[in-house]
């Protein structure tokens, strides 16, 4: 520290210069004007606050040493540095934060749209199977056999004329009679039975009317029909039906009534692959219980005539 008479110092808050005693010296110690300072400083503190010291130097050009009480500010910098440093932190975060919080309900909107879309199409596939299903049901081949019986043929004519007048001719004789068109034929037949023997029995009858009958045998092909499973279990129904009352007719007995009113009563509902054919049958078992024995020969011969017709 220099040889001049003149120290400087703090004193209420105030910078003193204090003038050195002339008998001082220079071994006049820092550590010694310490403690005078601190003891000219304490003197202004109030109460039991100490106040804390920084050195410092002289704003003077002979840039003396001095200690100074350390400003009250700098106890609070560091709470105001954290806390510009916090909310300038918070703000960069809270940026981020906001982003993706955005992006995130945008992804949710998305979805929101696409999986009602993706539900629908699972629906509309289902849908689709469940049709599919259905028309599998419906387009399946169901085997029609052949057919075998006795016929008492009274005509086969090229004309559809001639055929009516021979079937007039028999009605009026009190038979009755049918015509099958086949082959570009028009047969006209008033009968039927299970065996031969049954249909020339038949046929003696008809020659003691002076009408004269031949007994033919007479057949339809097999094939194949597009049936649902109903109509199948019907036709298979109906089929045993037919045959039963051919056995019946040939042992000269009558149809049965409640059998065939059984086969009706199970008709398929909105059948259109037999609905032509089961509402002639309605029409002619309605008639069943007024008829003769002719009549009911007449009534199996025309279903496996309308049958045919549906198969081929």
């Amino acid at each position: 520290m220099g040889k001049d008479n003149k120290i400087t110092v703090w004193m209420g808050g105030k910078k003193t210069t204090l003038k050195r005693d002339d008998h001082a010296d220079e071994s006049y110690s820092l550590k010694e004007f310490n403690k005078d300072y601190s003891a000219a400083t304490l003197e202004n503190t109030t109460g039991d606050e100490v106040p804390t010291f920084v050195r410092r130097h002289s704003d003077e050009s002979n840039n003396e040493q001095y200690f100074g009480q350390k400003s009250r500010f700098s106890v609070f910098k560091p709470i105001i540095l954290a806390s510009v440093s916090a909310i300038i932190i918070g703000s960069i975060l809270g940026f981020f934060m906001l982003n993706m919080f955005v992006d995130i309900d945008k992804g949710l909107s998305q979805q929101n749209y696409t999986v009602p879309a993706a539900v629908d199409d699972e629906e509309a596939n289902k849908e689709d199977s469940d049709n599919e299903s259905a028309s599998d049901e419906v387009i399946s081949s169901t085997p029609i056999q052949s057919v075998d019986a006795f016929v008492l043929q009274a005509g086969k004519f090229e004309g559809e004329t001639n055929a009516n007048e021979m079937k007039s001719k028999f009605n009026q004789a009190g038979f009755s009679a049918m015509i099958w068109n086949k082959e570009n034929y028009y047969y006209v037949l008033a009968g039927i039975a299970s065996s031969k023997n049954q249909a020339n029995q038949l046929a003696k009858e008809f020659n003691d009317h002076q009408l004269e009958v031949f007994v033919k045998n007479w057949n339809t092909e097999s094939s194949d029909m597009k049936l649902t499973d109903d109509e199948v279990s019907w036709y298979k129904s109906y089929n045993k039906q037919w045959t039963e009352s051919l056995i019946s007719l040939s042992k000269d007995e009558k149809l049965s009534e409640d059998g065939w009113a059984n086969i009706v009563n199970t008709i398929p509902d909105d059948s259109e692959n037999i609905g032509k054919f089961t509402a002639f049958l309605e029409k002619e078992v309605s008639d069943l219980v007024k008829a003769n024995k002719w009549e009911e020969q007449q009534l199996l011969l025309n279903l496996w005539y309308q049958f045919n017709l549906l198969v081929n």
